[in-house]
């Protein structure tokens, strides 16, 4: 299945779940849609986007395997689940973040959502019971993961690299479209390779991720671990982290990215492999654009003589 037929296929498997919510979650939905990198209401390709969707190609790229027997039925639906458990850690994200939604339509929208994220990869899957152990033990560890992010923030203290790999359990699911696609195919002996590939990469993404988010997150006092190591140093200035603090925070992540298209090429996703590189690639432009913010703000006066001061 190309990118074309793909991105047709999740656009209107959402539109048909999205008519049969009723009014108020399908005004929820359809808010959630237009402020998400999901949105693909006028172009339907951008459900396959490398920023909004770094990883929803996997499942095709599993079936391309060697070994690997899979429909693009069961690709199709693959992909569509893990959009649709995308936009339910959105809905999360949104209120848990932002504080944006009301809780009860918050909690019943996520709800409608992961019931629907289950049942595409089921049809895909069947009854293959490692795999639902794998789901029920994937997104138990994302919701741990929310409840420690939250009670960090309301600690005040500064996370550690411990606090940040818990907290990165949040992204924990990620792997599932791509294990249900070697459940399906026959290939469940190759889980522990793929899945090295994926943690690697979500790992150095989120701290990709927080680095680009570190100027908002500062003007709100938001610790993370990745802007607070990189504030770490011979000095408690500002000017650090647009020094050495940054760019060793930075290694890290361009690191991690390499290490994660070593273990995908090394699963045989040569595809993704070749998205990773170009990732890391963009790791040095992505870099200045930040420093050049944070530089703006360390000029108005509006950085912190240390992390999380006010």
């Amino acid at each position: 299945m190309d990118d074309t037929a793909l991105s047709e296929h999740i656009s209107s498997t959402i539109q048909a779940f999205h008519k049969q919510l009723g009014p108020r979650l399908g005004d929820a939905l359809s808010t959630l849609l237009a402020g998400s990198g999901a949105n693909a209401a006028s172009d339907p390709s951008r459900y396959l986007h490398l920023d909004a969707q770094p990883m929803a190609r996997l499942p095709g790229w599993v079936a391309s395997l060697p070994g690997v027997d899979l429909s693009d039925a069961q690709v199709g639906d693959l992909v569509t689940s893990g959009v649709l458990g995308y936009l339910h850690a959105r809905v999360h994200d949104d209120w848990f973040d932002e504080d944006i939604g009301e809780s009860g339509v918050v909690m019943t929208l996520a709800t409608a959502l992961l019931g629907a994220h289950c049942a595409f990869a089921a049809k895909a899957v069947g009854t293959h019971a490692p795999y639902h152990a794998l789901c029920v033990e994937r997104w138990a560890e994302y919701g741990e993961a929310l409840l420690a992010e939250r009670a960090s923030w309301s600690s005040g203290s500064e996370p550690s690299s411990y606090d940040f790999d818990v907290i990165l359990g949040r992204s924990r699911p990620l792997l599932l479209p791509a294990a249900g696609a070697l459940a399906a195919g026959g290939a469940w002996h190759r889980l522990p390779q793929i899945a090295q590939a994926i943690d690697t990469f979500v790992r150095a993404h989120q701290l990709q991720d927080d680095l680009a988010d570190a100027p908002a997150d500062w003007a709100r006092s938001r610790r993370t671990w990745a802007a607070c190591e990189s504030h770490h140093g011979p000095v408690s200035d500002p000017h650090y982290c647009l020094g050495t603090g940054w760019l060793r925070v930075t290694e890290q992540a361009r690191d991690g990215l390499r290490l994660a298209a070593e273990c995908a090429r090394t699963a045989g996703l040569y595809m993704w492999a070749q998205q990773l590189d170009a990732r890391t690639a963009q790791m040095a432009e992505r870099r200045d654009v930040v420093i050049g913010e944070l530089g703006a703000m360390l000029l108005q006066g509006r950085l912190p003589a240390k992390h999380g001061s006010t």
